[in-house]
């Protein structure tokens, strides 16, 4: 399935607040409960996520609503890995197909910045949504 419009909004969960303030910065509205896009974070989570696409770490073990799901982390069935990691720049590893509103996405390697106060999770996204959005 291929999202004919774009994304709008996005929800934040168990991620720190480095990656919140910096998603503010990607054009999206930040809301809680239902949105376009949802980031599951590496804390425990307890809410409800509910959203068209959502992220979340391959070690995580929660529960969600959506249409597709983006794993993310350094396990081999991850759909977002890193290939290479240097002090600056990352090359984030697409393993698989990804429909991402009006894009599809094919595996590929794409040059991302690492940002410092991110853990490698949230660069992985963060480098996914800053450089297809």
């Amino acid at each position: 399935m291929i999202f004919s419009r774009k994304a709008e909004t996005l929800c934040v969960i168990g991620c720190g607040r480095g990656f919140s303030t910096l998603a503010r910065g990607l054009g999206l509205k930040i809301k809680k409960g239902k949105s376009h896009i949802a980031v599951i974070g590496e804390r425990q989570v307890k809410s409800k996520v509910s959203a068209e696409v959502v992220f979340f770490p391959d070690t995580s073990a929660v529960s969600f609503s959506a249409v597709f799901a983006v794993s993310a982390g350094m396990g081999e069935k991850s759909t977002l890995c890193f290939s290479s990691v240097g002090d600056t720049k990352a090359l984030l590893c697409v393993r698989r197909k990804v429909d991402f509103f009006g894009s599809e996405i094919e595996p590929r390697e794409v040059e991302v910045d690492i940002i410092k106060n991110l853990t490698v999770y949230e660069n992985m996204v963060f480098g996914f949504l800053s450089h297809f959005l």
